[in-house]
């Protein structure tokens, strides 16, 4: 029989978004991560928003900073989590953002992943790659480098790869089928060097999971799909776009078919990034749409 899949959540601002994030994807377990960074005051906020949902739980927190190990360090946290839960491990565990929303009722989203019990779906590519500039992306893995401020410090001392890997690049928004998840925990504790080598890196949550998982038995069962919508307004640019109501119609239809913004899937389960203070009416009638659908077992879980 297959099992229901676990989330993990990295957030930083906004509980109560985040709270109704949750909320949606119940009874499906939510693991939660406060960056570190967060004000005392703002975790106690995060602390109340959830007291009301018994499916959601908190990590150990990290300093997750952009571009730095942080967010790697939290996402393993909820791996572990999810694998080691007292009910029993998860069939899929996918990592989401705060600012993420599901485009899909949560029995929905549990069909499509029943529907596919040992597929890990895994946006990648090899580096080097022209997705990732003149150097193809190993400019990011060549020299120990970390974020300071939000600025790249180099030491523009040349270093090696580990032995035997082949470096890739992807998405940090994966969903690792039990299987895949259980082999990345397994790589970490085989392999620390791995650990300590992408902890100097640029970016390391756009390069560690794929890396690991293409680099073992996993990668015979990945799909190289992208399940969240992320619309990007400048190419190379940090930050997605703010998706509100005049997204409404591209959104529901990404979530019933083929898309390709932010990565091409069979279809997409969540969008990001959402503000709700800023676009709350974009939240209201995804809720509405997906309620009008609950859990039909359409074309887009084959």
């Amino acid at each position: 029989m297959s099992r229901a899949p676990a989330f993990i959540v990295l957030a930083h601002r906004e509980p109560d978004q985040v709270a109704r994030l949750a909320s949606r994807l119940a009874p499906h377990r939510v693991w939660l991560h406060v960056d570190a960074g967060a004000p005392a005051e703002r975790f106690a906020r995060f602390c109340d928003a959830i007291d009301a949902l018994p499916s959601v739980r908190l990590l150990p927190r990290h300093r997750s900073v952009w571009a730095g190990w942080g967010l790697v360090a939290a996402a393993l946290e909820g791996v572990r989590a999810a694998l080691g839960a007292p009910d029993g491990p998860p069939g899929h565990v996918m990592l989401l953002s705060g600012q993420d929303y599901p485009l899909r009722s949560a029995e929905a989203i549990g069909a499509f992943f029943a529907a596919h019990p040992d597929t890990t779906f895994l946006p990648h590519w090899k580096l080097p790659s022209s997705l990732w500039g003149r150097h193809g992306g190993m400019d990011r893995v060549r020299f120990r480098q970390v974020p300071w401020r939000g600025r790249r410090l180099v030491l523009p001392v040349p270093r090696r790869l580990p032995d035997g890997i082949a470096p890739y690049g992807g998405s940090m928004y994966w969903a690792l089928s039990a299987a895949a998840a259980r082999e990345l925990l397994a790589m970490c504790e085989r392999r620390p060097e791995l650990v300590g080598f992408y902890k100097r890196t640029w970016i390391p949550d756009e390069m560690f999971v794929p890396t690991l998982i293409m680099n073992s038995p996993a990668r015979e069962r990945v799909a190289d799909e992208a399940l969240t919508y992320i619309r990007w307004p400048d190419p190379g640019g940090r930050h997605p776009a703010l998706l509100a109501a005049d997204d409404l119609d591209p959104l529901l239809d990404a979530a019933q078919g083929p898309s390709d913004v932010g990565g091409r899937a069979r279809a997409k389960l969540f969008a990001r990034k959402f503000d709700a203070a800023v676009a709350p009416e974009i939240l209201d009638r995804l809720d509405a749409a997906a309620a009008a659908t609950p859990g039909r077992r359409q074309a887009f879980i084959r």
